[in-house]
């Protein structure tokens, strides 16, 4: 059973994968998305730790499977350019 504060603060202790997170079935989308949220800050942190160390690491991997797995959680409708190079009167 997850632990949904612990998965707030650590969710990679909680959670195998991004898509976990996704699939959790009790888990509201407002959890989810805070939960891969925090993830997401967590890879960045990593990421900034491993460039100054020079050290190698599957950080843009990870990234990439979080925001899919955010955007699977909150769809975002494609944006149209429509009337934006034109003022409404």
């Amino acid at each position: 059973m997850v632990n949904i504060k612990k998965a707030m603060l650590t969710p990679s202790e909680e959670f195998e994968s991004p898509e976990a997170v996704v699939k959790h079935p009790h888990l509201s989308v407002a959890q989810k998305t805070e939960i891969l949220e925090r993830w997401e800050y967590d890879v960045r942190e990593l990421a900034v730790a491993e460039e100054e160390n020079m050290r190698g690491g599957e950080t843009a991997h990870l990234l990439q499977q979080i925001h899919q797995a955010l955007d699977q959680v909150n769809p975002h409708p494609p944006q149209t350019d429509t009337g934006s190079h034109t003022k409404h009167r």
